[in-house]
C-alpha cells in the first residue's frame, strides 16, 4: 500500500511540475513566440523583429507586423 501511495504522489508531483502541454505554442510576451518542450517547459523560439508582434492563431504562433 505504501508503494501505491508513493507512486500516486510521484505522478501528482510530476504533473504539477509541468508548466505546459508538450507540443503546444503560445506567445510568452508580445515579442517572444514559444513552444512547450517534452519536459513541459516553455522554450522561446525567437524574438520578433522591431515593429512586429507575436500572434497566436489556431494553435500556432508567428511574428507579424504590428497594426495588421
Amino acid at each position: 500500500m505504501r508503494f501505491f501511495i508513493f507512486t500516486i504522489g510521484a505522478l501528482v508531483s510530476a504533473a504539477a511540475a509541468q508548466n505546459c502541454t508538450p507540443g503546444s505554442y503560445r506567445c510568452r510576451s508580445p515579442t517572444f513566440p514559444a513552444v512547450c518542450d517534452q519536459s513541459g517547459q516553455w522554450v522561446v523560439l525567437q524574438q520578433c523583429p522591431n515593429g512586429w508582434i507575436c500572434i497566436e492563431n489556431n494553435g500556432s504562433v508567428n511574428c507579424t507586423p504590428a497594426g495588421t
